[in-house]
């Protein structure tokens, strides 16, 4: 071969080369490109938070039922048959029957309003009457006996007793006569001895009855004693109870409302006979203008819970809470639950809600003022401690924190973070240390107070 045609072959595989050369460079290239698309388009989307400092409140949310602050079940306090279950005295049921308008008053019944002092019962007194007829009868008489006992009016009784006096008197003076002439017989032997003893002993009767007589002058003319005058004036005063007694189960036969509120209940009606013992209950009464949620509060929140805290009320019939205040806690903790008991109060002057209802309360129980915050999804836990991820330059890093207070929403940071640094808030179970994510948005942090358990 000529050198010509070498240089010419030489000059094709130099040609050859260089064009696969080019290629090869080039396909290179473009597979770069595409793999740095590709890693782009792989990298992890996540939403950031900013660690912000805001007021914070945890709190816990209970279940209870609503109670009346007053509830009375009106009983009679004595026997009789109900005379009178009377008609409202404020509210008016409007009917039409048949094209005629009705307007009446509804007796007292469930849903009725009443006022403190409205008549609720009135009971036949009949008997209560002639009883307290009878009883002041006996009171006239004792205060009359006790009177004439006290007067002492009674001359007949001293005349007597004087005349008395008078003759024994007489009686032991002509004993002493004739105890002088058996004396004198008796010396001279005139008379027997017996009759001469027979002289003296009458002498010596004689003197017994003056002296019977004395007394009873003096007792007749001194008038009643003590002892008397205290038997009359107890027997006055027994009937004096008595009668007072007597009044006061006249006036129980008219039953009045203790305070204004509602009828919750009626179970009797008129004709029906009602008795002290056994208690019979007449109607239910009902003071909703206060109502208390009564709940049981778990022993560890002892202390944290104080008379007087707020308190947000959920009640069917309202959209939005209603507020409360704890206004009475338990000493006492339930052995049986290791629960204390609370109540919470909530004005219900409207009626919206009843008695009996379910209500759900949410009670602070801790507060932090100006607190370092993130949200709760940024936690996540190992081994027991928790951490956060931390955004920063296309990556995000692992950071060990600790925290305080925790709300539904957010949680205190105690240590770990600084204000102004963002954390990543989606699941941190797809994140890793050092991983290179895309930031899809960024949230502004604010700690609303929430519910916490």
């Amino acid at each position: 071969m000529s050198i010509r045609g070498h240089r010419s072959i030489v000059c094709i595989i130099l040609c050859v080369t260089t064009v696969i050369s080019c290629g090869c460079s080039k396909s290179t290239e473009g597979q770069d490109a595409r793999s740095a698309q590709g890693l782009a388009a792989a990298a992890v989307e996540v939403e950031l938070a900013t660690v912000s400092r805001s007021n914070l409140a945890a709190t816990v949310e209970l279940v209870g039922s609503l109670t009346p602050g007053r509830r009375t079940v009106v009983v009679a306090e004595v026997d009789g048959v109900i005379l009178e279950i009377p008609t409202s005295r404020r509210e008016r049921i409007e009917t039409e029957i048949d094209g005629e308008r009705i307007s009446e008053a509804p007796r007292l019944d469930i849903g009725v309003d009443v006022a403190k002092g409205d008549l609720l019962v009135r009971l036949d007194g009949s008997e209560c009457q002639l009883k307290l007829r009878a009883a002041q009868a006996r009171v006239d008489m004792a205060k009359a006996a006790l009177e004439k006992l006290k007067a002492w009016q009674r001359p007949e009784e001293v005349r007597r007793a004087r005349a008395l006096k008078d003759l024994a008197e007489a009686s032991l003076i002509l004993a002493n006569a004739d105890m002088g002439r058996a004396k004198l017989l008796f010396s001279r032997k005139a008379v027997s001895e017996a009759e001469h003893d027979k002289a003296r002993a009458e002498v010596n009767a004689a003197r017994a009855t003056l002296d019977r007589a004395n007394a009873e002058l003096e007792l007749a003319q001194a008038g009643p004693t003590k002892e008397e005058i205290a038997v009359a004036d107890a027997a006055v005063q027994q009937a004096e109870a008595e009668f007072k007694r007597s009044q006061w189960e006249l006036e129980k036969t008219t039953i009045y409302a203790p305070y204004d509120g509602v009828i919750t209940d009626r179970y009797v009606d008129e004709g029906d006979r009602v008795t002290a013992l056994p208690r019979v209950e007449i109607m239910e009464l009902m003071d909703l203008s206060l109502l208390t949620a009564q709940l049981g509060v778990p022993e560890r929140y002892i202390g944290q819970i104080q008379v007087g805290n707020p308190a947000a009320v959920h009640v069917k019939g309202s959209t939005d809470p209603v507020p409360g205040m704890v206004a009475l806690i338990n000493d006492k903790v339930d052995p049986a639950n290791r629960n204390f008991r609370i109540r919470v109060a909530i004005r219900n002057d409207q009626r919206r809600f009843k008695a009996g209802q379910f209500a759900r309360v949410a009670l602070q129980v801790k507060s932090s003022a100006h607190a370092l915050t993130i949200p709760v999804q940024a936690i996540s836990y190992t081994g027991g401690e928790a951490r956060v991820f931390i955004y920063s330059d296309g990556r995000v890093r692992q950071r060990a924190v600790e925290l305080g207070i925790t709300s539904q929403d957010a949680v205190e940071v105690l240590s770990g973070l600084a204000e102004g640094e963002q954390v990543v808030v989606d699941d941190p179970s797809v994140l890793s240390d050092g991983m290179s994510v895309q930031v899809r948005r960024t949230a502004a942090q604010t700690g609303r107070p929430a519910s916490a358990t």
